[in-house]
């Protein structure tokens, strides 16, 4: 591999890592639906504010 590929392999693995929680999947998955606030994300997932923001 070059140092490209795996710095590229490297990025992916970060992005990987920041998406490794459930509810931040979950969040992701209900933002494909439409635009939500923060309120509205957090009781539709059933989380804390805080916690979706």
């Amino acid at each position: 591999m070059t140092k490209e590929e795996l710095k590229r392999c490297e990025l992916r693995s970060h992005m990987f890592k920041a998406l490794a929680h459930p509810v931040r999947i979950c969040i992701l998955e209900k933002l494909k639906e439409k635009p939500w606030c923060v309120c509205e994300l957090a009781e539709v997932i059933g989380i804390n504010k805080s916690i979706a923001s």
